[in-house]
């Protein structure tokens, strides 16, 4: 038998066939190539992993213990009368009792003395008698040290059995240093029983702050009570040296 020869029949066949196979094939390799591109995970971005990384990591706030510094809080209204207690045992704390005379002193009187932990109870308006009633429901013990700002807004008929109830409840062992008032009326009378009061209670110490306000007129606006800043700021100091020498 002869060999068989392929015509051009044969040639058109085989080319068909090979041109049906790539029509085929190519979609497939297709298919595959982007199938396999998105199972790939993404490409991060650096600068959103850097800012990730950056929220994730604790910031230095949070990995530095701040330094120990006084601390003051009203605590011995109704939220609490608990007062942290330092370190050294020796360092005693400090509770600010008193009225909006009081609160002025917030912004001054903790940098004065960094070493006493300080809680202060005070409110604008405050009478003696609602801080006797304070402190006689307090159902935790209050540190050994007081600093009263209380009398301002008595009847002065009623302040020297007022002062009396309150250092009745602070004790003899208390250390108490109590502002003499700077007011337009009757001050004469607070302060009267307030030094009264001091001879009958050893540890009352009176702070001059009648004398000292009468000294700087300048300090006062139109009530001629709530001093300005630097008034504060003296009132802080005369009570953070009447704790330094008689507490």
């Amino acid at each position: 038998m002869g060999r068989r020869e392929s015509g051009p029949e044969g040639s058109r066949t085989g080319r068909a066939f090979r041109w049906t196979a790539v029509v085929w094939v190519l979609p497939l390799l297709v298919v595959a190539w982007f199938g396999l591109d998105a199972a790939r995970p993404p490409a991060a971005d650096p600068l959103s992993t850097t800012e990730e990384a950056l929220q994730a990591s604790p910031s230095p706030a949070q990995t530095t213990t701040p330094p120990q510094r006084a601390r003051s809080a009203r605590a011995l209204d109704a939220e609490s009368g608990a007062t942290s207690l330092p370190a050294d045992p020796s360092i005693e704390p400090v509770l600010v009792l008193g009225d909006s005379l009081a609160l002025g002193l917030e912004d001054y009187l903790p940098g004065l003395m960094l070493d006493r932990p300080l809680t202060m109870s005070a409110e604008v308006g405050r009478r003696s008698e609602t801080s006797r009633a304070l402190l006689a429901s307090a159902t935790t013990p209050q540190p050994p040290v007081w600093i009263v700002s209380l009398g301002t807004n008595d009847a002065a008929s009623e302040f020297g059995s007022a002062v009396g109830s309150i250092m009745d409840l602070a004790g003899p062992r208390r250390c108490v240093v109590w502002f003499d008032v700077y007011r337009p009326s009757d001050e004469d009378v607070i302060n009267t029983a307030l030094t009264s009061a001091a001879t009958r209670y050893p540890n009352l110490h009176v702070l001059p702050w009648h004398a000292l306000a009468a000294e700087h007129p300048e300090w006062f606006g139109w009530d001629g009570i709530h001093p300005s800043e630097t008034g504060y700021i003296a009132r802080a100091n005369l009570a953070a040296r009447g704790v330094e020498e008689f507490c």
